[in-house]
């Protein structure tokens, strides 16, 4: 009796579920690995705080909006830690006022809602409501960090958000076009 109620309640993934979990296995698998090497190099050059701050902000705008994706895991790779050293490496020597920061950071959501959310070629096409759904969390990423900025504006790790949240538009910018 208790089979026959479980097997009334166990359902089969739909082709599109089965796509989306192999290409979400893939990707934290991958993902993962470049942590993990980024890790390493990152405190090699003495930039481990530098390099986590960036990566939450990497993680805050890309979830949910994608940007330029690679062929390979090393030009993914490759690409990937290019970003975060400029970012890290922006954010250090470059400040910029926060009257120009926070009009700058307005206008970046308003690009990144646009444009986003950019897919991986090999992931499975979202579902207009879900397309939706990104343009909104990519739009609250950047308001997010908009609120941190104007609590913490001095902060090198806020400076270096910034800077990664200008080559996150950047990288939406590219991607838009190559798309056309």
């Amino acid at each position: 009796m208790r089979d026959t109620a479980y097997k009334k309640e166990k359902r089969e993934l739909t082709a599109y579920e089965k796509k989306m979990l192999i290409f979400f296995l893939k990707c934290i698998a991958s993902e993962f690995s470049k942590i993990f090497i980024f890790s390493i190099v990152f405190s090699i050059l003495g930039l481990s705080h530098e390099f986590w701050a960036a990566l939450f902000f990497m993680m805050l705008y890309r979830t949910s909006s994608g940007g330029l994706h690679c062929k390979t895991y090393l030009s993914c790779l490759s690409l990937s830690f290019l970003i975060l050293l400029s970012g890290i490496l922006l954010g250090i020597y470059i400040h910029i006022n926060l009257a120009f920061k926070i009009p700058m950071t307005l206008a970046m959501a308003a690009v990144g809602y646009f444009l986003s959310p950019v897919q991986a070629p090999t992931r499975p096409p979202l579902e207009d409501r879900l397309v939706l759904r990104a343009k909104r969390r990519t739009f609250i990423s950047i308001m997010v960090f908009l609120v941190l900025l104007c609590i913490t504006p001095t902060s090198r790790y806020n400076n270096i958000g910034f800077w990664l949240l200008v080559l996150h538009d950047v990288q939406l910018i590219i991607a838009y076009q190559i798309r056309r």
